[in-house]
């Protein structure tokens, strides 16, 4: 493509964002040039430009950077990431951007850039600024009785993990299997997140380890913690997981069940057809629509080691393919619609 044709920019700020967007970018690059600013934040970087890497017609640009302090947050993610994000896209001929974040909109009024953003939580702190800012507001939040939003807010009908995990987008590997020496199904997935961010800031640390003496020893346990210095405090016959932990999304599929401290991993289990147990604070408007149309669970208070007897009786592969069936004839394809607003404003 020549440098003069018009351009998409599309702005990812961490790994989740990154795994919604890698189908849309493949999908569009066919038929544009795209620009993918991505900001310097852990292993998003190295994961953007590995999963890319055979993917033509983009340019992938790192952009800003997110330390653990409230400085870098504030300035280095946001503030001077905003004016660096300005002075790449003057003269560019971009035509549209998508992000999920404010970054692009902020540039798109300066510029007369028209932005689009996607998001499922408009409980956080930017949803109004999004609102001010961006041309299209997309939530991906199944119906709108789950959440009071603005008319200028757009519900999708579907949740943002079906973007990169629906039976379009995601072929499970069994081979991933025998790396771990793992069987299917005889194995449950936990996962343990940091409290180190805005999100699980309230959250106190250590959920897993609250509950991890009720996980049964009869099955294996493959481990993913964010925090490796604690690792001592966990049972040591817990297989750890380290990154970049390779096909994560096969591992959790062929497991009996997911227990999470974060709600992003128990939404991708209960996607895939999997029970997904979350058991942190934290509440989002989209954990209902799971709760409503697949095995998404949670757990606040109670007995845990009751609750997971129970699910651990009804997860089978069967009723796992039910709700994926299930869940393609509610959801809508993400990636065709981004495609088709995407035509319909660059003509």
């Amino acid at each position: 493509m020549q440098k003069s044709s018009p351009k998409i920019l599309i702005d990812i700020t961490h790994t989740a964002q990154f795994n919604f967007y890698v189908n849309i970018i493949k999908e569009l690059s066919k038929n544009y040039f795209l620009i993918i600013t991505v900001l310097n934040r852990g292993k998003l970087p190295q994961i953007a430009k590995n999963e890319l890497s055979e993917v033509k017609n983009i340019n992938i640009k790192i952009l800003g950077k997110k330390r653990p302090s409230k400085w870098s947050t504030i300035f280095e993610a946001n503030i001077f990431r905003v004016i660096k994000l300005l002075f790449i896209s003057l003269g560019k001929n971009i035509k549209l951007s998508f992000a999920n974040g404010w970054h692009p909109s902020i540039v798109g009024r300066l510029l007369g850039i028209p932005s689009i953003t996607f998001d499922d939580d408009p409980q956080v702190y930017d949803y109004r600024i999004k609102l001010a800012l961006a041309n299209k507001v997309y939530y991906c939040l199944y119906q709108r009785r789950f959440a009071s939003l603005h008319q200028k807010a757009k519900i999708l009908r579907t949740v943002k993990e079906w973007a990169y995990l629906s039976m379009n987008t995601f072929e499970p590997n069994p081979e991933i299997l025998s790396y771990y020496q793992l069987e299917p199904k005889k194995y449950l997935f936990i996962r343990e997140v940091s409290t180190n961010t805005i999100n699980y800031s309230k959250q106190h640390y250590g959920r897993i380890l609250d509950i991890s003496k009720d996980i049964p020893r009869n099955y294996q346990v493959i481990f993913s913690l964010e925090d490796k210095s604690k690792k001592d405090l966990y049972p040591k016959d817990w297989i750890l997981l380290e990154e970049p932990i390779k096909d994560i999304h096969s591992l959790i599929y062929y497991s009996k069940l997911l227990i999470s401290s974060g709600d992003s991993m128990a939404r991708e289990a209960a996607v895939m057809g999997l029970p997904g147990i979350y058991i942190g604070s934290r509440k989002m408007y989209v954990n209902h629509v799971l709760a409503d149309l697949a095995d998404f669970y949670h757990f606040e208070s109670g007995n845990f080691k009751i609750l997971l007897k129970e699910i651990l009786k009804k997860t089978s592969h069967e009723r796992q393919k039910s709700t994926r069936n299930i869940l393609n004839s509610e959801f809508i394809d993400i990636n065709r619609f981004a495609n088709k607003i995407t035509k319909a404003i660059i003509k």
